[in-house]
């Protein structure tokens, strides 16, 4: 019992550890869009891949809505006037690809926000801020920390799966020979 105690350990560091990652230098695209099938609205900013800098030089402005500032380590979005978003606005952040020592993948956000009725989901190399129907206002603001976890490789999962099983058959061969 409890070797599957220190095995369970193990295979939970491997791949719930934290990592300094960060998506600073990298290419990224934000859009906005997602109402009356229109998947990026054009025109009004945010109509072409950035690349990601920290601190505010990189702040993109779309329409006189709002500003979107991307930092390697999380994002704002900052509203400047009182509107309520179209049905289906959707603000989508992609290509969000992570510098680590090892391969990483974006599992949440830690958002902190005075918007009422926001949603949003998060996948491996993006972020998706469902903003319909939610009424803005000057000062209003929705911020979120990048939560990313370590994709374990195939080789370091095979060569703890083979420890496992060379310690669990010297176990096992222990108690047989007692």
């Amino acid at each position: 019992m409890r070797l599957l105690n220190i095995a369970a350990a193990a295979i939970t560091i491997i791949c719930t550890s934290a990592s300094a990652a960060t998506i600073a230098g990298d290419t990224i695209d934000a859009y906005a869009g997602g109402f009356y099938g229109i998947e990026r609205i054009k025109g009004f900013g945010l109509d072409a891949p950035f690349v990601v800098k920290d601190g505010r030089s990189d702040t993109k402005q779309y329409s006189n809505a709002f500003t979107l500032d991307v930092d390697g380590d999380g994002f704002s979005v900052n509203f400047y006037f009182f509107s309520q978003l179209a049905d289906g606005f959707r603000l989508n952040l992609v290509d969000l690809n992570f510098d680590a020592p090892s391969p990483v993948a974006l599992v949440d956000l830690d958002v902190t926000t005075n918007l009422s009725g926001v949603t949003f989901k998060v996948g491996p190399e993006s972020v998706q801020i469902n903003l319909g129907n939610v009424k803005t206002d000057n000062g209003m603001y929705f911020n979120a920390k990048f939560l990313t976890s370590p994709v374990p490789e195939v080789s370091t999962v095979a060569l703890l799966g083979l420890g496992l099983v060379a310690i669990a058959g010297c176990h096992l061969s222990r108690k047989k020979h007692r």
